[in-house]
């Protein structure tokens, strides 16, 4: 009963997770400010058991609530007080030892699970699928050796995972594959796809994706709009962005804190400074509640343009904001010290007086900062935080924690 009543109090006071890192602050940051969830494993699926009893409900609250604040002791604890658990409450139960890098424990429970649903499956490649992207797809396979019906969520599931290795090839293959499987593309396998897309910055084919959406009579939704903009961004194609912008003006969207994050990661060039100072007097103008993430990309633009000075001005107006330092901000400022590191020695103590706010071990920026070897790409996965590397000819095969030498 205590444990149900702090949970109630912690669910209602709506505190984010002093745990928690990029991808789950940016997370819980949209979220708070309106905007809807752009992953298949944050959307509001309806449980396809039923959980007929006071308990299994709420354990299975519970233990959603205490994953998610890396509390995986107590999320066990409400997960052993049930007699009979389902696959939703073993999904949720996996996800709370993952978020706390237990993966160990991940893999004993799925071992211990006879009753391998859709749902079940789905929650392990939401969690092994970023990583390793091919063993996703044995589990795909597996699943079809046990007679068990894929669903649209798990497909969601799997074009975000493969999304996420950056093997948008596969992720669209899977796409195309779900009307051969009798499953019709739903809003959020719609938005993983365009995801996909974003991230590979093939803006044309999701151009194309976001035809068939309306075809399909699903809404554009600023949402949308915002995966166009940063398919555009990764381009630096600032006028196709700024186009994305306009056409959600004309759709009757107001643009949002991430439409505008996004535009900035557009600017390029000697201007790119001037640029962002603009958009964000425009921001303020138009009422639009600034965040840690639009700072963390005046930081990224200062340091781009070599200019410490407006490093340390952005960094001022951030913390006279409020605004708390993310991980984000810690790589903005590896970053800087990268740049400081081959500066001029007239701009020596300005590096000297930001060495205290970025605090990394030496051996690890020195690590972080040195070039990849030639054909590997990194990325951070979104439910640690960590970045992983993978090999460019082959993402699926070559993807590890462990950075390449």
């Amino acid at each position: 009963a205590d444990a149900r009543r702090h949970f109630a109090r912690s669910e209602l006071s709506g505190m984010p997770s002093e745990r928690a890192v990029l991808y789950e602050e940016k997370r819980r940051n949209r979220e708070a400010s309106g905007q809807l969830p752009t992953s298949p494993s944050h959307a509001r699926y309806q449980p396809a058991q039923v959980l007929d009893n006071f308990e299994s409900r709420q354990a299975l609250k519970e233990v959603r609530w205490l994953g998610k604040e890396g509390r995986w002791e107590d999320a066990l604890a409400a997960f052993a007080r049930v007699e009979e658990k389902g696959p939703w409450l073993r999904g949720a139960m996996m996800n709370a030892f993952h978020r706390s890098h237990r993966h160990d424990l991940v893999e004993q429970l799925w071992t211990e699970c006879e009753e391998r649903t859709s749902d079940l499956y789905s929650a392990l490649i939401h969690i092994v699928g970023a990583r390793q992207p091919h063993r996703a797809d044995a589990l795909l396979e597996e699943m079809a050796q046990r007679t068990v019906e894929p669903c649209a969520k798990l497909y969601g599931t799997l074009i975000n995972a493969h999304g996420l290795a950056h093997n948008t090839a596969r992720a669209l293959d899977l796409f195309r594959e779900m009307p051969e499987k009798g499953l019709v593309p739903n809003a959020v396998t719609y938005q993983v796809a365009l995801t996909a897309c974003a991230r590979a910055s093939d803006t044309a084919t999701a151009e194309s994706l976001l035809e068939q959406m309306r075809a399909a009579g699903f809404p554009i939704e600023l949402r949308h709009m915002n995966i166009m903009v940063t398919s555009c961004a990764r381009d630096k194609d600032e006028a196709k962005a700024r186009g994305y912008i306009q056409k959600a003006r004309d759709l009757g969207l107001r643009p949002d804190v991430v439409a505008y994050t996004a535009l900035m990661g557009s600017f390029a060039g000697p201007e790119a400074l001037d640029k962002a100072d603009a958009l964000l007097r425009q921001m303020q103008e138009e009422g639009v509640a600034l965040d840690s993430f639009v700072f963390n990309a005046l930081l990224r633009i200062a340091v781009e343009q070599r200019a410490p000075e407006r490093f340390n001005q952005f960094l001022a107006d951030m913390e006279a904001l409020g605004l708390p330092h993310n991980h984000e901000t810690k790589l903005r400022f590896r970053e800087l010290q990268d740049m400081q590191a081959h500066a001029p020695r007239e701009q020596e103590p300005f590096a000297q007086e930001h060495r205290q706010h970025a605090a990394p071990q030496p051996s690890m920026a020195a690590a972080e900062a040195a070039p990849l070897p030639q054909g590997w790409q990194s990325a951070l996965d979104p439910g640690s935080g960590q970045p992983y590397y993978w090999q460019t000819a082959d993402p699926a095969g070559t993807t590890t924690w462990q950075r390449p030498a």
